[in-house]
């Protein structure tokens, strides 16, 4: 296991030392996210029992208001707290502070378009395979949630809230701590970590992919503000943008049915086509991009503190709270299949 140390035990006996250290930091940072998403339960669980007690639960819980409430409430107000409590006194290794222009920002921007969609494909087929296997549809509760959700709410909560806090946690908390193990390793698992997070399949895949480029963007300048613009606007085109394309996708449906043709039906037909193809425009930008300049995306090999590639596996994943981050995980995704 360890031959390149094998004719000094002294060496020897430290490399096995440094390894368990090294198990235990990923193993804390993994358990970190477990008990992040233990309180968030807890927290909504006793939210609804305070709600019960003093009435009114039911009409409650058919506002709007408070399904968003309840579901980012809990996480910002006590999971993600939680998880910063639990790994803040770690030994920290920020990425040195490098400016990212305006250009670079936009290329950068364009083949996240282009892991979009290849993420949006890679999750529809996981739901198809998981739709086969339990027999039953599996409804994307958080599009469905935004179509019924007033536009300054989304903007509020997706466009602003989310990106700031969600960067702070999945890149500034991980990345920083990780960042004296190598580029890859930080960039790598931070990302595992955000989509998992997300604890849906309509979502995982795309998450992970953006998240690479978050990673890289942080990794690369040592500025946080690059990530939560980035997040920013990848969340406004996901929501706030494609609200009025959701809108005019249900009119079509409801012309089609009744089989009718207008002159309103062309121009939702036109808005939704062109909607289509700019997306489709974009994502092949990125492609594009992605061609040219995948040299320079491939996270850089030095690192302060290396972890040896053999050890990768073991060290990473092979640890009690990377292990039980996977279980809680999924038991969340399994939770999503049956809502």
């Amino acid at each position: 296991m360890y031959s390149y140390y094998q004719n000094d035990p002294q060496k020897n006996f430290y490399t096995e030392e440094r390894d368990m250290r090294l198990r235990k930091k990923f193993s804390r940072i993994s358990l970190a996210f477990v008990i992040g998403v233990l309180v968030t339960y807890i927290a909504v669980l006793l939210i609804q029992l305070v709600v019960s007690v003093f009435g009114g639960a039911e009409a409650i819980s058919e506002s709007i208001y408070w399904q968003w409430a309840i579901s980012l409430l809990p996480l910002y107000l006590f999971g993600m707290p939680a998880i910063f409590l639990f790994v803040w006194k770690m030994d920290v290794r920020t990425p040195q502070n490098k400016t990212l222009s305006l250009g670079e920002f936009l290329l950068l921007f364009l083949i996240g378009r282009f892991f979009t969609l290849v993420g949006t494909y890679i999750s529809n087929f996981l739901v198809a395979i998981s739709e086969t296997i339990t027999r039953s549809p599996i409804t994307d509760t958080t599009s469905e949630l935004m179509e019924v959700t007033p536009p300054w709410l989304i903007f509020i909560a997706a466009v602003i809230i989310a990106p700031i806090l969600e960067e702070l946690i999945y890149r500034k908390l991980i990345i920083d701590r990780l960042y004296m193990h190598g580029e890859a390793v930080a960039i790598l698992f931070s990302s595992f970590i955000f989509a998992l997070a997300h604890g849906n399949l309509y979502q995982v895949a795309y998450a992970f992919l953006n998240a690479f480029i978050l990673g890289l963007i942080y990794t690369r300048t040592g500025r946080l503000r690059y990530c939560i613009a980035f997040h920013m606007l990848t969340n406004f085109l996901g929501s706030i943008l494609v609200l009025p394309i959701l809108d005019a996708q249900t009119k079509l449906q409801g012309f089609i049915s009744g089989g009718e043709m207008s002159s309103e039906y062309i121009r939702l037909s036109m808005l939704v086509g062109g909607y289509g193809i700019t997306k489709i425009l974009l994502a092949l930008l990125g492609a594009a991009v992605l061609c040219f300049t995948y040299k320079q995306l491939v996270p850089k090999r030095g690192a302060i503190d290396p972890i040896p590639r053999e050890s990768t596996l073991r060290i990473v994943a092979l640890n009690p709270g990377f292990i039980a981050f996977l279980v809680v995980s999924a038991l969340e995704f399994a939770m999503s299949l049956f809502q």
